[in-house]
């Protein structure tokens, strides 16, 4: 439990590019790279999850697309 506490919490201080697409109606949030590959892939473990729940961005009416480098 704890490792999953501190990874998120990892996940929501990592930089990240944030680029809208208003033609495709989303904003798309690029994570940089992580310190290890098991964390990469554990971070783009965790925006396939989030991306099936069709996030928006409040007012913007943008879908939310996480993605990791």
């Amino acid at each position: 439990m704890d490792e999953g506490r501190t990874f998120l919490k990892n996940v929501f201080q990592q930089p990240a590019d944030m680029i809208p697409n208003y033609n495709e109606g989303r904003l798309e949030i690029c994570f940089y790279t992580m310190s290890t590959r098991l964390k990469n892939k554990s971070l783009q473990e965790f925006c396939d999850i989030v991306n099936k729940k069709n996030f928006s961005y409040p007012e913007a009416k943008l879908k939310l697309l996480f993605k990791a480098a």
